[in-house]
């Protein structure tokens, strides 16, 4: 599975990445409960980022 932040920063200028990752929870699967270390939750991030 690629790295979600590495796949952040060679898609995006370092100061959007910056933005991004910072705003960004860590993914936990809604089925299990379960966290999974070192993925973001961009769903969650997208839908604050456009609600506002």
């Amino acid at each position: 599975m690629p790295d979600p932040v590495l796949n952040i920063l060679s898609n995006l200028t370092p100061e959007q990445a910056e933005y991004c990752i910072k705003r960004m929870k860590p993914y936990t699967d809604a089925i299990s409960g379960r966290s999974m270390p070192g993925a973001l939750d961009y769903e969650q991030f997208v839908h604050t980022l456009f609600q506002s």
